[in-house]
């Protein structure tokens, strides 16, 4: 299902991103994670029933390990990222699209959300449901869609 993967991590990466957030993550991203470790999957459309259509992810962010042929971009870098410029805490952002958009866990909630990073500052209108759970999301992940939102 995955392509181009970062190498393998252990329960210990996940137990120093866990220190790093200040969260425990939930089993089924653990899960995932210690199988596969970012990438491409080849089930890349997500369909968001609140009229916004279909979402692509482009890569799934690696933990620990970065992968040479997306450069130096982990989950790590980028939740640093995100909390500098103000997005709270508990959103760990997981992939992105092709505009530079994270797909987040939101890990108060255990929902799964878009951040959109191209409408400017990063406000509450820049955070959009999506699903919850992040089995649910990766179980309903499409090989086709209309195109992106």
């Amino acid at each position: 299902m995955f392509s181009k993967k970062s190498q393998s991590i252990t329960q210990a990466d996940i137990d120093s991103l866990e220190q790093l957030i200040g969260y425990k993550l939930p089993i089924d991203f653990i899960s995932h994670y210690l199988s596969s470790n970012g990438g491409i999957s080849d089930k890349s459309f997500f369909y968001v029933e609140r009229d916004y259509g279909y979402v692509e992810i482009k890569l799934f962010l690696p933990i620990k390990y970065p992968n040479d042929s997306f450069g130096d971009i982990r989950i790590e870098e980028s939740y640093n990222k995100l909390v500098s410029i103000g997005v709270p805490q508990n959103y760990v952002p997981f992939a992105i699209d092709h505009g530079g958009n994270y797909f987040s866990l939101d890990i108060n909630t255990n929902d799964i959300v878009m951040i959109y990073m191209d409408l400017g500052e990063v406000t509450e209108e820049a955070i959009r449901y999506l699903t919850t759970g992040f089995s649910s999301f990766i179980d309903n992940l499409e090989e086709e869609g209309e195109g992106d939102v």
